[in-house]
């Protein structure tokens, strides 16, 4: 049950992250981090990874072969979404797995701009965070429409995001998709499914609004 997070280079990185990667390291759990030429060899043994693959840009080159992916720090629509897009397609191209569960811990995932614009606070104020998106609505299908649904668009139609990485990844996400089963679900209590498809092929995303990971 691997994690993988995007960090920045200064020495101190999303604590809300950091909070994670500790968790899993306590838990045993193996961690691995996709990093650039310019990764910072500083962190704490609480927070060293197992495994820092230098991957800028070909996570999709990358065969992450796990029942459930847990995904922290980065930027919700950019980051994020970049690095599930690029490991996404290199699992379905791999075609060992029917189902693919992908898990996201909205209070150690920061939002950036692409909501509320102005709202993000510069470091070293706290950062807004996935979680804050969410309780900004009352129910959970508010939180689905107004915060969830831009997430599973933006991968499939717009891959790669922002054209990055520059040489775009054959065949086009939209396309290794068709046909699978999409799910989402908060808390593994509500689910709603996005895409219809084959139920024995599936590829769910959860979000942890408690970070019960």
């Amino acid at each position: 049950m691997p994690i993988w997070t995007g960090w920045t280079t200064r020495r101190w990185p999303n604590p809300e992250s950091t909070g994670v990667v500790r968790k899993f390291k306590a838990r045993g759990h193996q961690v691995v981090y996709f990093v650039s030429q310019d990764y910072p060899y500083w962190y704490t043994e609480d927070r060293q990874p197992d495994l820092a693959i230098v991957s800028e840009g070909q996570e999709h080159e990358i065969l992450v072969d796990a029942e459930r992916i847990v995904v922290s720090g980065g930027d919700f629509m950019f980051c994020v979404l970049r690095n599930v897009q690029m490991t996404l397609h290199g699992m379905l191209q791999a075609a060992n797995r029917q189902r693919i569960h992908f898990v996201f811990p909205a209070d150690a995932i920061w939002a950036g701009d692409t909501f509320l614009p102005g709202r993000s606070r510069p470091y070293p104020n706290s950062m807004v965070l996935v979680n804050h998106l969410m309780s900004d609505w009352s129910s959970e299908q508010e939180r689905y429409e107004q915060v969830v649904i831009p997430f599973p668009k933006r991968l499939i139609s717009e891959s790669p995001v922002v054209d990055y990485p520059p040489i775009a990844s054959k065949p086009p996400l939209e396309a290794l998709v068709d046909r699978w089963t999409i799910e989402v679900a908060f808390d593994g209590t509500f689910a709603q499914v996005y895409q219809p498809g084959d139920p024995n092929k599936a590829i769910r995303f959860d979000f942890l609004l408690g970070s019960t990971t």
